[in-house]
């Protein structure tokens, strides 16, 4: 069985650095004329901050995509 990284991609600033301050990292990347993707490698970890961000309502919901490319 193959095993493929796959990232969470962000396009809310806010939860992006909130993730970072709680020591996930990511890597950028712009579309769109210079809009920021914030990329983070999915994990476990990951998916339930994630869930615990959304879950104490301090964040409307927010837009973010699986993929398992990074564009540079």
């Amino acid at each position: 069985m193959e095993n493929k990284i796959n990232f969470i991609k962000i396009f809310d600033e806010r939860i992006a650095r909130t993730l970072s301050d709680g020591g996930f990292s990511y890597t950028e990347e712009n579309i769109n004329d210079g809009q920021t993707v914030f990329c983070f490698e999915e994990t476990p970890e990951l998916k339930e901050a994630l869930r615990t961000l959304y879950g104490d309502g301090n964040y409307e919901e927010a837009i973010f995509v699986r993929d398992g490319a990074l564009l540079f």
